[in-house]
């Protein structure tokens, strides 16, 4: 059997997620809530949180799977470059380069400063971008 190559790894507390050189995502690990049963189609990157998973497809839309208490699966229709994936909520850079985050806290406790970003990285319960204007950061958490 031919096994696919791995591109990309992300690691959640109790799963993990690999985006596969031919674009399909595997995950392994525990599996309650789904969040280790990837959908189909073809994906670009793939991020592992807490008990859910994201990934950006090819049309750059983000999927998410596993649980959704909070609004963590549920993201936004927008288009994105990039998406990280914490304890029940996620954020990713847009195609206009803005930030959006939904699950839980993204009503005050995630919600980035507006600006343009290059980067974007989402870790427990707090994500941290570097900005397009001479670098700065920006830290936002619970």
């Amino acid at each position: 059997m031919l096994v696919p190559r791995v591109s990309a790894v992300s690691a959640g507390p109790e799963h993990v997620c690999a985006l596969r050189t031919d674009g399909t995502v595997a995950c392994w690990g525990l599996n309650f809530d789904g969040r280790a049963t990837p959908p189909g189609g073809s994906f670009t990157s793939v991020a592992a949180g807490d008990r859910f998973s994201c990934g950006i497809k090819t049309d750059r839309k983000v999927a998410c799977w596993g649980a959704n208490k909070f609004g963590q699966a549920t993201p936004p229709g927008d288009l994105f470059t990039t998406v990280g994936a914490g304890q029940g909520f996620a954020c990713g850079i847009k195609t206009d380069r803005t930030v959006a985050c939904w699950g839980w806290g993204a009503d005050g406790g995630t919600t980035p400063p507006p600006g343009s970003f290059a980067s974007l990285s989402v870790g427990w319960t707090h994500a941290c971008g570097i900005k397009t204007d001479a670098g700065t950061v920006f830290l936002r958490g619970h």
